[in-house]
């Protein structure tokens, strides 16, 4: 059976439980997670009908149409530190436990057919650069970067490990790789160019911006975290509608802030907006720029002092 195993680090808080519900642990389901609403969202040229066929294919699908999983997940976790951290960092008192900055794991992917290697690889270098794993993931937290690749005879790949550092070619390869989704890039944006109208989160835009090489991300959470709480005060119930709420039915932000680790740099995907029927008249996705400007011109603010 193929496999590949990626050695990571976490570089922002991971705000997830394990078996019992309290201890701190990154298990497969949550990483399968991560990578299947990645790949959703880059693939907002299929319908949903195609969507779901290829999902199940690749993924797995339950209930009475049951597919199994094309591949299969082992964690190994190395060395773990745990700790209490503010999952809000502008209210320093809101703690939990996390697995904090620092701490190493191993994800392997064993694969029943080496149809999908490529993708699934592909698609978890894209996840670290994208999205995280745990609570909080769409405001910075849970993210972590790729150390190194080694495949099932134990030797390193190097072209996985120099995918997994951030620039605009990687990312554009490692794109075209996963999905015929067409887009256009220049400077520092992915803007994809979508003809399809079906009502589900299909990426948009992707912005990053190089921080300074520090080991210490603290700062650009709290912009993060302000810049949220700035506009919920500004915009109060428009906020919700346009960037995400709990209330009437939950509705995730349609904003991804994360980090990765390269020369750090903050990545921000905006993905399209479609909360319940009801609530989508007030959507305002001038809140969602204003949201982005804040936090980009920010850190850049905080990079040239």
């Amino acid at each position: 059976m193929k496999s590949i195993t990626f050695h990571c680090e976490v570089i922002t808080p991971m705000f997830l439980a394990g078996a019992d519900g309290k201890t701190p642990e990154l298990r497969p389901p949550s990483i399968k997670g991560a990578l299947r609403f990645w790949w959703r969202a880059l693939n907002g040229h299929l319908s949903l009908e195609k969507l779901r066929e290829k999902e199940a294919e690749i993924f797995g699908w339950g209930g009475t149409k049951a597919r199994k999983s094309s591949f299969s997940i082992a964690v190994i976790p190395q060395e773990i530190h745990i700790a209490e951290k503010p999952l809000v960092p502008h209210k320093a008192w809101m703690t939990q436990k996390a697995i904090t900055e620092g701490s190493t794991f191993e994800v392997t992917f064993y694969f029943k057919t080496e149809k999908y290697y490529d993708l699934i690889n592909n698609l978890f270098i894209v996840t670290s650069f994208l999205g995280g794993f745990g609570k909080r993931v769409r405001r910075g937290m849970g993210s972590f970067r790729i150390k190194k690749v080694i495949d099932e005879n134990g030797e390193v790949l190097d072209n996985y490990e120099e995918l997994a550092k951030i620039n605009i070619d990687n990312l554009k390869s490692l794109l075209s790789s996963i999905t015929e989704y067409k887009y256009i890039a220049e400077d520092n944006l992915i803007q994809f160019i979508d003809k399809n109208y079906e009502k589900y989160p299909f990426l948009r835009t992707i912005q990053f911006v190089k921080l300074s090489n520090t080991n210490n991300l603290e700062r650009e959470l709290r912009v993060i975290s302000d810049a949220t709480h700035s506009l919920q005060r500004k915009y109060e119930n428009d906020y919700g509608y346009s960037m995400g709420m709990t209330r009437g039915g939950r509705f995730a932000s349609p904003i991804v802030t994360q980090f990765a680790k390269g020369s750090y740099s903050l990545v921000i995907s905006k993905l399209a907006t479609f909360p319940k029927p009801k609530f989508r008249v007030y959507v305002k996705e001038n809140i969602q720029e204003e949201f982005i400007t804040n936090v980009l011109d920010t850190v850049k603010k905080k990079i040239k002092k």
